[in-house]
């Protein structure tokens, strides 16, 4: 059977802050067809043969039964020929077994990874339900924070849609189950498993519920008080958090005994009348007579025409929500009567009720009942509410309804209270208080002079992808352009903008490239920049790392239209090849999750953002180019290539593609029908003249007046502009940073060293003074010892690469370097001591690092040109005349399209150096290396690689004669310390130094002080001494002229005692 081919799915990804809902169908793979048995035929195929050979041999034997040796021969045949038939019965069943075995598992794997796929939109699913449909319990926290408040906008689907509570629910994405031929045979077991695993996976399990308010006239709450009233509250709060007043009123027509129940109504800014007020402003909707209520709700509701079903949903807004709770109420009464009224939904409380025989009424039975519920990974039964969701001709569905009390109703809605409409747009674009109408504080970024891309060019998802603001609105909020789909909660793919001579549309188009290339990485957004006039429009941005292209001037060099036309054709085209070989993804937005997860490893695909200025103008000479941009109109969701449209004027040839257009912009304009044509309203066109003010129409959200950030003027006064002299002023501020550093580090050195020998080390030296090192027999000026002294300074330099002594932090090691250099011990400058002056070197080494980050700092370069500043995408800009060298030799045109695309830099611009600074920094590091490499055989650790050199070894290869004389050495050494009194002073070599510490005074022979009471020489240790005989060692170094004697001597060991 041919191996199944697995395709590669994705789940779709989940973004970080706006969960996405999986849609669509996937497609199983059909099960493999059954493997057909050996049958007898193809037994009988092979075993007719033998079995005549058998007969064959078996008439010879008998023939010449006379003969032995015929008959063993022939029976041994025989055996032979039966034995060969069984064979190859039990290969052709054993093969028949093996395939089918195979087939299986390779369905059943393939059924195992889509069950982890499936499992993964469960998930996403999930997750969707839990942000679109929030809990009643984190309704508080919404309102209390902000940041959601009133989120669903017109243009939303499911603007009112209401979670009920939770219930069991399909998964939004259909598995579509595999369609079998009319002659398929398929295998049994993998049709039976892929038939469960559609059971199975198709259900998502008890997750968030709800339905779509508008779509009725009448929803009936039919059970217990206590239950119907906790139900509707939770409602209400959902409705009142996630819905604007602008699209949703709320009013309460109660009797009097309940009226109590709904004071908390009366805080929430949806049941506020627009045509009464009060002595604290408007009133309340909320009442116990109908005619007041009618008066509240104001005369433009009873202009509205009957309840529809067919309508339903697609009524004027807003959309009333009429709470009707044991009131009387006329019966001509509009809103009640049983036509009912359009964009009005009625909900009534009952504890009674009849048969349900109207289809635009949703009945909610409540009622108390026992549950399964699952505490700490245990199903337990508990008594909770239950309801179900009754329907004319449709199925009841069971689910569990949500419960809020009052307290929490409350809340909620007072809470809500300090919100306008205004407030909460603002707060849901995070942006509370007036903002500047500088980009740089839009963007929050600071002074872009002091730009990092390293850092502020992170990976950007979920809400803040392709999202930026470009301006201000009127009442001094971000006004955001957000090119992302509409089902991502964008206002793109694609937009228009259309703005007359001086509208300032220039300068909106450079501000929006500007936001976005600030705020997003080249690896995630590329800008394809189209002027069909001159190029002043986006000129100076062809150096942005994001610009793959910039084309200008093609109303001149006509030729370069068709080279744009072939290149966008081909960009699409490639993304397409690209997405079926990474795995069939059917967006870019999966293939980009899926090589971030390292699931391929295709190239990165970053959206493109297509902009061409003079597109009417574009039309007019070429008119076929507009089949190119319907084409990407088509196709730009799935591939994430987006269209920005800009012209002073519509051209009448861009009717069909205005279909794809799903933002507008509209400037100045210079008519009131251009106007109307770009956003609905001749208010464009009664713009004052102002450059950068317009109006943003998205989806079926109401156009905002903006006002653009200009961004062609130099950085703002507020910090000091960078003039010619301000790099010639920042040197010197810096060398007199290093002098005042370099002189601070110098004092600072020289008291420590003094403190520390004139009061730390004396006040721990038995002879109060600082004498370590001065009783050396070496003299310091010696050649010898100053040759040692010069290496090791030559070995520090070495370390630093030479040119860390530029660095003041050499300085730290001066001190240390001065008195070592002027004594006379000779540890610290003897080559094999290398230890001793070990601890420097990581000062020398952190010089050299200090040295390249003051480069860094102070002084960068690129791509062999000196820089003179580094400009705002982070990349270093070049010396005019380098750069106009380099156009010269190059010789290419900037608005050829076939010119290779500009990544980021792949290391940071102060790696690159100048040619002729490369020599200086190759022999830095050679000279590095080759200190390493020279002073190796001195280092302790070189012995490590001798392969022969083995202590254990050599320790086992010991005999036991050998070891007799060292446990004789170790009884006499435990003998001497043993002599010496605990109250004793002793002067001792390094081999006993160790263990006569317990004594009163312990010195060692190099630094000894007064007179001591004994003197321990052990064996060996001749070179430390200058003599073999303790007791004159002892006569020589008395300061006071004592004598010493001998008191033991034995196997080398010796212990003078001094008289008296």
């Amino acid at each position: 059977m041919a191996r199944l081919a697995r395709k590669k799915q994705e789940p779709e990804p989940v973004e970080e802050n706006i969960p996405t809902r999986p849609q669509g169908e996937l497609a199983l793979e059909p099960p493999p067809d059954r493997e057909e048995p050996p049958n007898a035929s193809n037994l009988l195929t092979s075993v007719v043969p033998m079995l005549g050979s058998v007969g064959m041999m078996a008439f010879m034997a008998l023939s010449q039964s006379s003969n032995p040796r015929m008959l063993f021969m022939a029976g041994a045949m025989v055996f032979a020929m039966v034995a060969m038939v069984g064979t190859q019965m039990y290969r052709q069943v054993s093969a028949y077994r093996t395939k089918v075995a195979d087939m299986r598992g390779e369905y059943l794997a393939y059924l195992a990874d889509t069950r982890r796929l499936v499992r993964d939109l469960a998930k996403q699913h999930y997750q969707y339900l839990q942000y679109a449909l929030p809990e009643p319990d984190s309704l508080v926290l919404l309102a209390e924070s902000g940041a959601r408040v009133w989120e669903r906008r017109t243009k939303n689907v499911g603007l009112l849609n209401v979670r009920l509570g939770l219930a069991q629910q399909k998964l939004s994405k259909t598995l579509k189950a595999p369609e079998l031929g009319v002659l398929a045979n398929p295998d049994v077991v993998c049709q039976s498993a892929v038939a469960r695993f559609v059971d199975v996976q198709s259900n998502l399990g008890l997750a968030p519920f709800a339905t779509y308010l508008d779509q009725f006239l009448t929803v009936e709450l039919c059970g217990p008080r206590a239950l119907t009233e906790a139900q509707l509250r939770a409602m209400i709060a959902h409705l009142a958090v996630m819905v604007p007043p602008a699209d949703l009123r709320i009013a309460v027509l109660a009797g009097e005994e309940t009226i109590g129940m709904w004071d908390w109504v009366k805080w929430l800014p949806h049941c506020r009348s627009e045509d009464v007020e009060d002595a604290v402003g408007p009133a309340r909707m909320v009442s116990t007579s109908a005619e007041e209520l009618d008066e509240l709700m104001g005369p433009g509701v009873e202009t509205r025409g009957e309840f529809r079903q067919e309508t339903a949903g697609h009524g004027p807004r807003p959309h009333i929500l009429l709470v009707v709770d044991g009131a009387e109420y006329p019966s001509n009464w509009i809103p009640m009567s049983e036509k009912g009224m359009e964009s009005l939904t009625r909900v009534v409380l009952r504890t009674t009720w009849e048969e349900l025989e109207d289809p635009s009424t949703l009945r909610l039975i409540l009622r108390r009942g026992k549950g399964d519920k699952i505490v700490d990974g245990k199903r337990t039964v508990e008594v909770m509410p239950l309801g179900q969701v009754v329907q004319q001709d449709v199925t009841p569905a069971m689910y569990r309804p949500d419960q809020m009390g009052i307290a929490e109703a409350t809340a909620v809605a007072r809470r809500l209270t300090r919100f306008t409409e205004g407030m909460a747009q603002a707060m849901t674009n995070k942006s509370e208080k007036k903002a500047s109408s500088d980009l740089m504080d839009l963007l929050g970024l600071g002074d872009v002079r002091l730009f990092d891309p390293d850092k502020r060019w992170r990976h950007r998802k979920g809400r803040e992808y392709l999202r930026v603001p470009f301006g201000l609105t009127e009442s001094g909020n971000p006004i955001i352009i957000d090119i992302k789909e509409s089902a991502k909660n964008g206002m793109g793919p694609h937009g228009m903008l259309i703005g007359a001579t001086g509208s300032g549309k220039s300068e909106v188009l450079r501000t929006m490239v500007l936001a976005m290339a600030l705020t997003h990485d080249p690896i995630q957004l590329n800008f394809v920049l189209v002027d069909f006039k001159g190029g002043a429009t986006f000129a100076g941005m062809d150096t942005l790392p994001h610009v793959s292209a910039m084309i200008s001037n093609l109303e001149e060099e006509s030729f370069l239209v068709a080279r744009m036309e072939e290149a966008l054709q081909g960009e699409m085209s490639r993304r397409q090849e690209l997405l079926r070989a990474a795995g069939n993804f059917a967006k870019v937005e999966e293939y980009e999750n899926a090589r971030r997860a390292g699931k391929h490893d295709g190239p990165p695909l970053p959206a493109l953002f297509v902009i061409i200025d003079e597109f009417s103008e574009l039309l007019v000479a070429h008119a076929d180019f507009i089949k190119v941009f319907e084409a990407i109109g088509r196709l730009g969701r799935s591939l994430s290539v987006h269209l920005l449209f800009a012209s002073q004027r519509i051209d009448t040839k861009a009717g069909d593609l205005m279909s794809h257009i799903s933002y507008r912009i509209g400037l100045k304009t210079f008519s009131a029908a251009e106007s109307r044509s770009i956003i609905g309203s001749d208010a464009a066109f009664k713009l004052p003249p102002l450059p950068g003010s317009g109006y943003l129409l998205a989806g079926g959200e109401e156009m905002v007046r903006f006002r653009a950030s200009y961004v062609a003027a130099p950085p703002r006064d507020a910090v000091k502009a960078v003039d010619a002299e301000a790099p010639e002023d920042e040197a010197a501020r810096n060398r007199r940073r290093g002098l005042r550093l370099g002189v601070g580090m110098i004092v600072g050195g020289i008291a420590t060293f003094l403190f520390s020998i004139l009061v730390f080390l004396p006040a721990f030296n038995i002879n109060g003074v600082w004498d370590y090192g001065l009783s050396s027999q070496d003299k310091p000026t010696s050649p010898d010892a100053l040759t040692q002294k010069v290496k090791v300074i030559v070995m520090l330099i070495l370390t630093s690469g030479i040119i860390g002594v530029t660095s003041p932090w050499l300085l730290v090691v001066l001190p240390t370097l001065a008195w070592r250099f002027l004594g006379s011990v000779e540890f610290y400058w003897v080559w094999d001591n290398w230890h001793y002056n070990a601890t420097l070197m990581p000062i020398a080494l952190g010089a050299l690092l200090d040295v390249v980050a003051r480069r860094r700092m102070h002084g960068s370069y690129a791509a062999d040109r000196p820089v003179r500043e580094v400009g705002v995408d982070g990349r270093a800009v070049m010396d005019s005349s380098a750069e106009a060298s380099e156009s010269e030799g190059a010789g290419t045109d900037e608005s050829d399209v076939d010119s290779p695309r500009r990544h980021p830099a792949a290391f940071p611009t102060w790696l690159t150096v100048p040619l002729r600074h490369r020599f200086v920094v190759a022999t830095s590091i050679l000279i590095v290396v080759a200190t390493g490499v020279l002073t190796s055989p001195y280092l302790p650790l070189w012995k490590a690689t001798d392969q022969k050199f083995d202590p254990l070894s050599a320790e086992a290869k010991e005999t036991d004669e050998a070891k007799r004389p060292e446990t004789h050495r170790v009884a006499v050494a435990r003998e001497v310390i043993a002599t010496i009194p605990e109250g004793a002073t002793v002067v001792t070599d390094l081999s006993l130094l160790a263990y006569l510490v317990p004594r009163a005074e312990v010195s060692w022979v190099g630094t000894s002080g007064p007179d001591k009471e004994y003197i321990v020489m052990s064996r060996n240790s001749s070179s430390q001494w200058g003599t073999t005989n303790a007791a004159t060692w002892g006569e020589q170094h008395s300061k006071q002229g004592a004598d010493y004697s001998l008191i033991f001597n034995k196997d080398g060991y010796q212990i003078a005692k001094r008289n008296g």
